[in-house]
């Protein structure tokens, strides 16, 4: 296995699917009659158990109304229950313009900067 298809595998791109999906209050059937994938295959792939194959993700993040890119951000950055609320933030997100998600970018470091003062 080459250094790509390790990362690839460490970071879940499925996963994060799955907290997008259900922030989103969608089910893997709503998925599946989009995508005409059956649901065992869905599942499996939201789990990591079976690799996503490109054209799939793409029509996958599609549907949920996301980038790929962002998908694999929310993997990469997959900490202790924090998927649903980084896929609930991307969901809101993509609904601003440029300049609201620096304003709220700038206030997430501001909020990070006041704990580590306090603790």
């Amino acid at each position: 296995m080459g250094l790509g298809a390790t990362l690839l595998a460490m970071i879940h791109p499925g996963m994060a699917l799955k907290a997008i999906r259900k922030s989103q209050g969608k089910t893997l059937e709503d998925i599946e009659a989009i995508l005409n994938v059956n649901t065992g295959g869905l599942s499996r792939k939201e789990r990591g158990i079976e690799d996503i194959p490109v054209p799939l993700l793409s029509r996958w993040c599609e549907v949920l109304k996301v980038n790929p890119s962002e998908v694999y951000a929310i993997a990469e950055n997959r900490v202790d229950g924090l998927t649903s609320d980084l896929a609930r933030l991307v969901r809101f997100m993509s609904k601003l313009n440029v300049n609201d998600r620096a304003a709220l970018v700038d206030q997430a470091e501001f909020l990070a900067s006041r704990h580590k003062r306090a603790g």
